[in-house]
């Protein structure tokens, strides 16, 4: 918990004068200070566990990187009356790699722009640049700014698929526009990108109405592991989404398609819940499946909800590039409720496989119904433009589903 470095070398957080501890305070404190040299790196020489006894310094200065790669670095709390998050990035271009980050209000929290919380697909120990972000209330909160993002890391369990680690409200929580969760589709370690965001008390990530734009790809939610087919639910549900032209899922550009792909599955209630804005793709997603695209590991209500207040969503096919279309198809199976719930209104559902494996040749019924839809002026399979017609059918497996198309 040290106070600013004292030396006067610029831009160095020293040990070399009697008395002068480079504690993180300090290295955070003297990144801030420098006003030449940037980018601006704290790195660590051993392991350490770290207990601020108040909040550690925002990180102020652009170009900032904390990165604990090579090391094991823990930041608790030392009292949590008096420390309510763990980092604040207030700077642009900053980033956050490979710590372990537990008990605060809220793990990281994000103010500026262009950040990166985790991998940052450089091609340099892209595959442990992972956070690991956990036992908070919430674990990543990104507030405002644009274009940052958050991948590659653990929220609400640990590398090894832990089930003792669950933030106590959501996984993520986004309150500004383009922000990307999980992979870019970039084609640079999109593999390594995805978050698994799952155990957690509340929502695995919840968008509000402010957060438009979001992107969220390549990510796990409610299962306990990329590979992993334990149920790991997120209590509330994988992703509770409001803000306005979001993706969930992949962009159908035939870059990283397959990667793209969010698992969302295992959850305690909805997979997806969209309750208000409009204008979002849900595309190329596995809802009640884990990865291996055939094991069942429901989520305990319907897979994909459209509330009343949203319309304009597109679940599966959007025509934007009809090469491609196939890649678009989501798989939603095996769940406890619906496959698909539909009460907003102007909602298009194309292309999918409800009901079915990846490969399409294994009947995984939802519990209930394949598609329910309530609403009005929705449109569920082949419209009328014949743009990517072939692909716009749902294909529904009636095992185990009380009724194929409800309306």
């Amino acid at each position: 918990t040290g106070d600013i470095d004292t030396v006067t070398e610029p831009c160095v957080c020293s040990t070399t004068s009697p008395g002068s501890v480079c504690t993180l305070r300090a290295a955070i404190q003297t990144a801030n200070a420098c006003t030449t040299g940037a980018p601006h790196t704290i790195i660590f020489n051993a392991d350490y566990t770290i207990r601020p006894v108040t909040n550690l310094p925002a990180v102020l200065r652009d170009n900032t990187t904390i990165s604990g790669v090579g090391h094991t670095i823990k930041i608790y709390p030392a009292d949590s009356n008096s420390t309510t998050r763990g980092l604040a990035i207030t700077g642009d271009s900053c980033a956050v790699h490979h710590l372990w980050i537990q008990n605060f209000g809220t793990g990281i929290v994000v103010y500026g722009s262009s950040n990166i919380i985790g991998l940052k697909d450089d091609g340099t120990n892209d595959n442990s640049e992972g956070n690991t972000i956990v036992l908070n209330n919430t674990g990543v909160e990104v507030d405002t700014g644009s274009f940052n993002q958050v991948s590659g890391n653990y929220i609400g369990v640990d590398n090894a698929g832990s089930l003792s680690y669950g933030n106590y409200e959501s996984g993520v929580e986004i309150s500004t526009g383009f922000t990307t969760i999980g992979t870019d589709g970039d084609g640079n370690s999109d593999g390594w990108e995805g978050n698994v965001i799952s155990n957690n008390a509340e929502y695995g990530i919840y968008v509000t109405s402010a957060g438009s734009f979001a992107t969220i790809s390549g990510n796990t939610f409610g299962i306990s592991a990329k590979a992993g087919t334990t149920a790991a639910p997120n209590d509330l549900g994988g992703i509770e989404l409001s803000g306005s032209f979001a993706l969930i899922g992949t962009d159908g550009n035939n870059t990283s398609d397959n990667t793209e792909r969010n698992i969302i599955s295992g959850n305690g209630y909805t997979g997806i819940n969209v309750n208000g804005g409009n204008g979002q793709k849900i595309s190329g997603n596995s809802i009640g499946l884990a990865g291996d695209g055939s094991t069942i590991v429901p989520n305990s209500s319907s897979g994909i909800r459209i509330d009343e207040t949203a319309h304009n969503v597109t679940i599966g096919v959007d025509e934007s590039n009809t090469s491609y279309s196939s890649h678009e198809r989501n798989i939603i199976s095996g769940n406890t409720s619906n496959g698909i719930e539909i009460y907003g209104y102007q909602n298009t559902v194309a292309g999918n496989y409800i009901g079915l494996s990846l490969d399409g040749t294994a009947n995984k019924g939802n519990s209930q119904s394949g598609i329910s839809a309530y609403g009005h002026d929705n449109t569920i399979g082949v419209d009328s433009d014949a743009l990517a017609s072939a692909y716009e059918g749902n294909v529904l497996s009636l095992i185990h589903i009380s009724q194929g198309i409800v309306r």
